[in-house]
């Protein structure tokens, strides 16, 4: 948690990147943590993801993973809880 906190405060809080000048009102501090929440998940590229911004590796892993089935598709009833032996029990 202090590495995270401590990009925020050097990447936002200490610079002019995701605001102009000074902070003066917390709405300042509040569209400048907006924008740099924005590029911290969406545009920046994290060299352990093969330097992909975590949106685009995350969007990437789940349109190659196998799809899991829907309650519907399963033929289970929704709310429906499989128990040992393959029967169902209604979840409530």
């Amino acid at each position: 948690m202090e590495t995270i906190n401590g990009l925020y405060k050097a990447e936002c809080i200490r610079t002019t990147v995701f605001h102009d000048g000074p902070y003066k009102t917390i709405a300042d501090v509040e569209y400048g943590t907006a924008g740099w929440v924005d590029w911290y998940n969406n545009r920046r590229l994290h060299s352990t993801l093969g330097n992909v911004p975590p949106a685009e590796y995350e969007q990437d892993h789940y349109a190659h993973s196998t799809p899991s089935l829907s309650p519907h598709e399963s033929g289970r009833e929704p709310g429906a809880l499989q128990v040992e032996g393959g029967a169902t029990s209604k979840h409530h």
